[in-house]
């Protein structure tokens, strides 16, 4: 639930929290007082509503759905919205990365510049540590990544972040596994 800096305060918050209370106060501002929650509230909410019923022309049902709508439009975009937004943002990056990896591949037919490789390499290594144990032909369903290519990625990370046996050094743009 958001509440308005103000209401924090009124909540308890201690003095550890100041530094949040501020930074809420900045982004909501403080809402009313003690002192305005007495009269000033309360004209301004029968100013709201003299507002809905003005707007209505009297027809109870018309000021139920101003009301709900202004309510909902105050409150911010349901959970649901959020989920369809962040989805749609999640396929737009996946079609981004399609894009680039086709396009890489046309244009050097499978021999790479090294800086192409590296960056192909990179991205390959970002997606299989984001994979963990997963799996790597969804993964290429997905992305259009290949799919040993994106295994092979997963065992260098593996391989890097492990701490016991061997490191991954990066030189340049070539990988080369140092035996410790």
């Amino acid at each position: 639930m958001l509440y308005a800096a103000g209401e924090l305060k009124r909540l308890g918050a201690d003095s550890a929290s100041s530094e949040c209370y501020n930074r809420a106060s900045k982004a909501v501002g403080n809402g009313y007082s003690e002192a305005e929650l007495k009269g000033t509230l309360y004209r301004h909410i029968n100013q709201v509503i003299g507002e809905i019923e003005h707007l209505s022309g009297g027809d109870v049902a018309k000021q139920m759905e101003l009301a709900e709508r202004v309510f909902k439009s105050l409150k911010g975009p349901s959970k649901a919205a959020m989920e369809d937004r962040a989805d749609r943002v999640q396929n737009s990056i996946l079609a981004g990365l399609k894009m680039w990896y086709v396009a890489m591949t046309k244009k050097h037919h499978g021999r790479f510049s090294n800086v192409d490789r590296a960056a192909l390499q990179a991205v390959e290594t970002a997606i299989a540590a984001a994979l963990g144990e997963g799996d790597f032909s969804e993964a290429q369903r997905i992305t259009g990544f290949n799919r040993q290519k994106l295994q092979a990625a997963s065992d260098r990370y593996v391989c890097a972040s492990c701490n016991c046996c061997c490191r991954l050094l990066l030189i340049g743009s070539f990988s080369v596994v140092a035996v410790i």
